[in-house]
């Protein structure tokens, strides 16, 4: 099996995998925080949308063939790790050698990332607040 990646951002990679008895055109896009898109020859087959964390694990099957695309994320959203495998057999691999989580770890890692956002919202008003009244 060889690949080619024929485009490459910072949260979206489209793939050309070619495989003995057919081609497929893998993308991943993430559209913004917990909305993932996975699409094979140009056809939707898992589209997340739940506002949490990034999704690491999706299985779909495609013409006979049962694809897993793992990814993981950077906090400053940008892919750190990507595997795909077709009939268990790894394709491809890019970044950081992925590693299996559970949900509640995810949830956690979630968790922190919303919680490191609103601190820092929270930081800027503050000072911003502050240096209002010290003019006032």
């Amino acid at each position: 099996m060889r690949y080619k990646v024929t485009e490459s951002r910072w949260l979206y990679r489209r793939i050309e995998i070619e495989l003995e008895d057919s081609d497929l055109e893998l993308v991943y896009s993430s559209l913004s925080v917990g909305s993932e898109l996975i699409m094979v020859n140009r056809n939707v087959c898992e589209m997340v949308s739940d506002g949490a964390w990034y999704i690491p694990h999706f299985e779909i099957n495609v013409e006979g063939k049962h694809v897993e695309v793992e990814a993981r994320v950077w906090p400053w959203l940008s892919v750190r790790s990507l595997l795909v495998t077709v009939d268990s057999e790894p394709v491809y691999r890019e970044g950081l050698k992925p590693y299996k989580v559970s949900k509640f770890t995810e949830g956690l890692n979630a968790g922190l990332f919303y919680f490191i956002i609103i601190s820092a919202f929270v930081a800027l008003a503050t000072t911003v607040d502050l240096i209002t009244n010290a003019f006032s």
